[in-house]
């Protein structure tokens, strides 16, 4: 993808497929704001694109985590 179409990723009815509502990324981006986290991408044009989504570290999450694999 060009770095236009980079950041234009996440826009409300932006899309590169012919039969795309372009509302899906949208749909992720709002998920993970809403967990604090972000979606980072590095794109080389006709080469291919690498998509990176970090959420923040919890140590509620570590500790349930812990406890399922105690089961």
């Amino acid at each position: 993808m060009s770095e236009e179409e980079v950041k234009s990723l996440g826009t409300p009815f932006y899309s590169l497929k012919s039969k795309g509502t372009g509302l899906g990324l949208m749909i992720c981006f709002n998920i993970v704001e809403k967990y604090n986290g972000r979606i980072e991408f590095k794109s080389l044009k006709d080469h291919g694109t690498t998509t990176l989504v970090r959420f923040p570290y919890c140590n509620r999450a570590k500790a349930k985590y812990k406890r399922n694999l105690q089961k």
